[in-house]
């Protein structure tokens, strides 16, 4: 290459990044629009739901200090005290602090849940809840069909919260949007105030945004797992090993141990036997 083929390359790469740029900026959506926050707002209840449904959750009073749960307004509460908990907010810094009772109320449920449908209420499970890795007496194998299935459900609902943030486009306040996704069950959400009058930049790039997060979450997830499944796997080996070998130790202690005792108390006897004539020293 001539040098001023290399300049004139230099001359097109320099003319053609502000460009790039200005098209960049053009397709990335806003970071604070009300779409986006109620999208990732539901993402993140999707998957605070996922880990206590895999790792339990206790009640509030049961929960250790410094605990973080999440009103069905998606405020974070910490626990202050022994009955106190305490929003980090700043719409909160006013309010005083609420008891666990109120804790327990106000906790977040799942958005499938219907109040009017009591099929749907009684698979509602409310605080405490027990999570698949506290499931006691049972190897990890037997764990992995629920763990997967768990994941599995994850990945729909979070790909049926993608089709409700690009539905709820134009819809009104209160409606509902069912979402069919292949291998799922049908279900039913509330539309996403935030994406009812959304930007048509919003709108347009909301899709292939929304995949990539929700892609990303699941891998994240997923990973994660291996590790979890992996201690898990290790420690429940380890205290089954152990509770196999206290027995064995139980066992073998009265076999093994019993002689000896005897031998020891025979040996602490031999003061009181006579000396023979010829070991005698006196």
């Amino acid at each position: 290459m001539t040098t001023r083929a290399f300049r004139i390359g230099l001359l097109l790469l320099a003319l053609a990044m502000p460009v790039g740029a200005a098209a960049q900026a053009a397709v990335d959506p806003p970071t604070d629009s009300a779409c986006l926050k109620d999208l990732y707002r539901a993402f993140g209840r999707e998957h605070r739901l996922e880990r206590a449904v895999l790792f339990g959750k206790p009640s509030a009073e049961d929960a250790p200090l410094t605990a973080v749960y999440y009103d069905a307004e998606g405020n974070a509460w910490a626990k202050i005290g022994e009955d106190e908990w305490q929003s980090p907010g700043a719409a909160f810094e006013e309010e005083d602090p609420i008891s666990n009772d109120d804790m327990d109320g106000r906790h977040e449920k799942d958005l499938l849940c219907n109040d009017n449908d009591d099929k749907i209420q009684s698979s509602c499970v409310k605080l405490p809840r027990r999570g698949i890795f506290e499931i006691r007496k049972t190897p990890t194998s037997d764990l992995i069909q629920p763990i997967v299935q768990t994941v599995r459900a994850m990945q729909c609902r979070l790909r049926a919260i993608c089709d409700v943030a690009a539905d709820s486009f134009e819809k009104a306040p209160g409606d509902t949007i069912t979402i069919t996704i292949d291998g799922c069950l049908p279900m039913t959400f509330p539309v996403m105030r935030g994406c009812i009058d959304a930007e048509s930049t919003i709108f347009n790039t909301l899709p292939g945004n929304c995949q990539e997060a929700r892609q990303q979450m699941v891998e994240r997830e997923m990973q994660l797992l291996t590790l979890t499944a992996s201690y898990d796997a290790a420690y429940r080996s380890l205290a089954q090993f152990a509770g196999i070998f206290q027995e064995f130790l139980v066992q073998f202690r009265f076999p093994l141990i019993e002689p000896l005792w005897q031998m020891v108390r025979m040996l602490g006897g031999l003061n009181g036997i006579p000396c023979f004539q010829a070991e005698c020293n006196e």
